[in-house]
């Protein structure tokens, strides 16, 4: 998640920036009867502010989202990796 989860608009209201919810687990009994794990769910959003295109050549563009995007993936890469080694002791050998 970035540090900054919300923030107050000029209005002095709060606008939600990033959400991350509980992971869930998904399993099911095998029929001899070991647990399987199916699924794992991650609810989680981020905004992003996208540049605008100025109609109005006198305005001053908007700077592109490019280093927002790089740390967004760069986190989310990160967090895969991080959940395939937490979970890698789960997985079973095929015979």
């Amino acid at each position: 998640m970035p540090e900054k989860t919300y923030r107050i608009n000029k209005r002095g209201r709060a606008e939600v920036l990033a959400f991350q919810g509980e992971p869930k687990a998904h399993f099911c009994c095998k029929e001899d009867s070991q647990l399987a794990l199916e699924k794992v769910e991650v609810e989680a959003w981020q905004a992003i502010e996208l540049s605008r295109i100025w109609s109005d050549s006198e305005k001053r563009a908007d700077p592109p989202p490019d280093r927002k995007l790089r740390v967004l993936f760069a986190r989310v890469r990160a967090a895969s990796f991080a959940w395939k080694e937490a979970l890698d002791h789960l997985a079973t050998n095929a015979k």
